[in-house]
């Protein structure tokens, strides 16, 4: 795990801001789709995703750390209504906010880790050593289908999407007091 932010993420039960936003360095071993099939629609809340990293992912984080893990609201576009909304996570994917600061149409609020995440070499995930894609929480695309990624050399994607039903690389984040 790396430190991605101190003080910058609001905690859900509204006691201020968690004390450290963490990000793994590399990715899992275990690669992930967004949903069972190719779509994003309600966003980041809907995916089988967000559900599979709270019930099979968060368990299997030593108590230890676990303990210390705070719930805080995470900012997620929502592409069948064109807006952004907030979800109360505890464990979660990055957003193409936080790991670029870019707004566009997407997550026009909430933190952003690019303090440490400055350019595409800093984006770079791996898993046993090589490069890989993996997955943001960031849906995209008016077919609503596919969600955003960051590529292989770290670039986020802009004009391409991937759709939901893939599998790819995933990137652990959590925040604790």
């Amino acid at each position: 795990m790396q430190i991605v932010g101190f003080g910058v993420d609001d905690k859900t039960d509204g006691t201020g801001k968690a004390k450290i936003s963490w990000l793994m360095r590399d990715l899992l071993t275990t690669q992930h789709r967004m949903n069972a099939t190719a779509t994003n629609v309600d966003g980041w809340p809907a995916t089988e995703m967000r559900a599979w990293l709270r019930d099979t992912i968060l368990p299997t984080i030593d108590s230890s750390i676990r303990s210390h893990i705070v719930d805080v609201n995470k900012t997620y576009y929502n592409q069948t209504d064109k807006t952004t909304k907030i979800s109360s996570d505890n464990i979660w994917l990055a957003s193409t906010r936080e790991m670029s600061g870019n707004t566009l149409l997407y997550e026009s609020s909430g933190p952003d880790y690019t303090t440490l995440f400055t350019d595409n070499a800093s984006r770079i995930k791996k898993c046993s050593g090589t490069a890989q894609y993996y997955w943001l929480r960031t849906a995209y695309s008016s077919d609503e289908a596919d969600f955003r990624f960051v590529y292989q050399d770290g670039h986020i994607s802009n004009y391409s999407a991937i759709k939901a039903n893939k599998v790819y690389g995933v990137c652990v984040g959590f925040c604790t007091d």
